[in-house]
């Protein structure tokens, strides 16, 4: 009897250490899981940081009319971004850039409203370096009015607005898609493609196409234009 007792003792001795270091084996998942998160939500610190650091200057467009194809014409920017970066060297960290293409329109919707009840959008382009996550150090915004015939351009730098005029136009906006995806998912949905591995990005234009009757995205990759058409 005394040797089954020591038996069980062992037995239960054995199942409380695997129950252990199965919660120590846990803990330390979660711990690890965590610790990755916070890594991905930190901010890129410049100063370690071994890729391109970019803080460029934002030019104010000198656009003087609106034609009927605009937005089309998806003008090369000054910085060409690696759609696969291989390392953190090619690899961008644009200090300017807080908004996406989406996020921008929403920051200008109010003072569009405010120029004309009636503004409907014409066109988004980036207007400096733009990044993988669809942010830009700046985006042109062109609004349309049928009441007041004609445009008007808003020009945002980081998260701010800078400049914004009112433009003779041919066009006075088109009404936005619903549930229209963000220049991140835009950029996201080609960029681990094989056939753009060695292609870059330069600028991005959201524009109606007259021809296909639909919105599309514009994207400056390389020499090249891709279109991708949003329903």
């Amino acid at each position: 009897m005394p040797h089954k007792l020591k038996t069980e003792n062992k037995h239960s001795i054995f199942f409380v250490a695997v129950v252990v270091l199965i919660i120590v084996a846990i803990v330390i998942i979660l711990i690890f899981v965590k610790k990755n998160k916070t890594n991905n939500n930190q901010t890129i610190n410049p100063e370690t940081f071994k890729g391109q650091v970019i803080d460029d200057v934002v030019k104010i467009p000198t656009t003087t009319q609106i034609m009927v194809n605009e937005g089309e014409n998806v003008v090369r920017g000054e910085y060409n971004i690696k759609l696969q970066p291989q390392s953190e060297i090619d690899k961008v960290l644009i200090v300017k850039a807080k908004l996406t293409l989406k996020e921008a329109y929403n920051t200008v919707q109010e003072v569009a409203k405010s120029w004309s009840d009636d503004a409907k959008l014409i066109s988004i382009k980036s207007n400096g370096a733009l990044g993988l996550d669809g942010k830009s150090s700046s985006w042109q915004l062109i609004f349309g009015s049928y009441q007041k015939e004609k445009a008007y351009e808003i020009i945002i730098e980081a998260d701010k607005i800078i400049a914004q005029k009112e433009i003779v136009s041919d066009v006075y906006g088109y009404e936005l898609p619903l549930n229209w995806y963000d220049s991140n998912e835009a950029i996201s949905s080609f960029s681990n493609l094989p056939q753009f591995g060695l292609d870059t990005i330069s600028s991005i234009s959201f524009y109606y196409s007259f021809a296909n009757d639909s919105w599309a995205y514009g994207l400056a990759n390389g020499e090249k234009t891709t279109s991708m058409w949003v329903n």
